[in-house]
């Protein structure tokens, strides 16, 4: 290992010998070690800018996560994991095969190829037709050493804008992962019980039993993640030859992510200051884009962001995991959620998913009464659609005769969701 060490700059001697004070994260590491091919994507320089974020917990989950998947790879193959090299990791990583038709045919036609481009070097017909068998389950996107990196440049944008806007001044004790307590042990320190779940920009619903820390730490993540460009310096990437973004610390995004921590149970000086500010609506302002937006992973492009601004609230990712189709091209969302469970370890509480998901009866019927009550015809009566998000606002608006551009548009995209819910969701 010295001899390893002393081939390396100084810069990288040092970062790895951080690393290697970090047992959690080497242990998780040293399961990928079989798997030799992964490793060529390893990006030392990175790995300052990783531990420091202090989120030693996200990268473990994470570092699980890509061991458990290409364990699953290779089941059924005996000791043959030396044998998956890098071009055939490259050309799998970032795949949903059994959710994405698009990404299910190439694989088939790779497999197909007499050019042999996935894992020339396992050659048994019966191996190479239980590894095909393997990828095509996997219903996550195949993860690898180069898409951790991709993926915890983006998650750390997130987790230095908690720590510069939103945590208390973090406490230095000795921990196995350093001197320093978590992020996350360091906010949930400022957290009490709480029942709320945010479903839009501003508004939250009601849930019967309690939430966990871990799940509004990860709400509070989404929604750094979700205003980024307006809480940081970091801008999303340019769309080619399409519209772009300047980042830039805006006041009104300040406080409406301290009255986000705030509605979900999160309270210290730093966010009661920041609530305490008058802070406009930010919600209407993004420039509109007609580039097709594609992203799996990585800080998002301008369309993606864009996306992505408007739909990650953890309900709606909830509401993915009912989708029985393999669609052509997987919605971005789903990216995001799908990074979001590798790195906190799948849903922090399981059970927020029974308090928030209605079934595909009750969700229909719910959507129905909102499109409705717009329209100024009798709802239903309450009891027999359930309670649903926006249902109170919209009553009050349908009552006064109120219905703003704003709400219009959201009507109107209700009515896609009530279609989707209905082809897509399991009764």
């Amino acid at each position: 290992m010295h001899a390893w060490l002393d081939k390396l700059s100084p810069c990288k001697k040092k970062i790895m010998q951080l690393l290697m004070r970090r047992k959690p994260i080497m242990d998780a590491m040293d399961h990928m070690l079989p798997f030799s091919g992964l490793w060529a994507g390893l990006e030392i320089g990175n790995w300052a800018k990783h531990l420091a974020a202090h989120c030693d917990e996200l990268i473990i989950n994470y570092w699980q996560h890509m061991h458990r998947h290409w364990e699953a790879v290779c089941d059924g193959l005996g000791n043959q994991r030396h044998l998956i090299d890098y071009p055939s990791v490259q050309r799998l990583h970032r795949r949903i095969p059994s959710l994405c038709q698009k990404d299910s045919r190439q694989i088939e036609d790779d497999f197909a190829s007499r050019t042999n481009p996935l894992f020339p070097r396992i050659s048994a017909e019966s191996h190479r037709d239980r590894l095909k068998q393997n990828i095509m389950a996997i219903s996550v996107m195949i993860p690898s050493i180069d898409t951790f990196h991709d993926n915890m440049r983006y998650m750390t944008i997130g987790a230095k804008i908690l720590e510069k806007h939103i945590q208390a001044k973090a406490k230095r004790v000795s921990t196995t992962t350093g001197n320093r307590v978590s992020l996350f042990e360091s906010l949930k320190a400022d957290w009490t019980s709480n029942t709320q779940i945010q479903t839009d920009h501003g508004n939250f619903r009601g849930l019967a039993n309690p939430t966990t820390a871990a799940t509004a730490y990860m709400q509070l993540f989404i929604a750094a993640l979700r205003y980024f460009p307006f809480l940081s310096q970091e801008a999303p990437l340019q769309d080619s030859g399409g519209a772009s973004l300047v980042a830039e610390v805006k006041k009104d995004y300040l406080v409406l992510l301290c009255r986000t921590a705030k509605q979900i149970g999160f309270s210290n000086q730093k966010i009661e200051d920041l609530c305490a500010l008058d802070g406009a609506d930010p919600r209407w302002t993004l420039p509109e884009t007609e580039k097709p937006c594609f992203w799996r992973g990585g800080k998002p492009s301008y369309s993606a962001f864009r996306e992505l601004w408007s739909t990650s609230f953890l309900p709606g990712m909830l509401r993915l995991e009912q989708s029985t189709t393999k669609p052509e091209n997987v919605p971005v969302l789903y990216f995001q959620r799908d990074i979001l469970k590798a790195f906190f370890g799948g849903w922090p509480d399981e059970g927020v998913a029974i308090n928030v998901l209605p079934s595909a009866t009750n969700a229909c019927m719910s959507m129905n009464w909102m499109i409705v009550a717009v329209e100024n015809r009798t709802p239903p009566k309450r009891g027999e659609i359930g309670d649903w998000t926006w249902t109170d606002e919209l009553e009050s608006r349908q009552t006064s005769h109120r219905l703003t551009p704003v709400m219009a548009i959201k009507i109107r995209i209700y009515e896609a969701q009530l279609k989707w819910i209905r082809t897509n969701t399991k009764p």
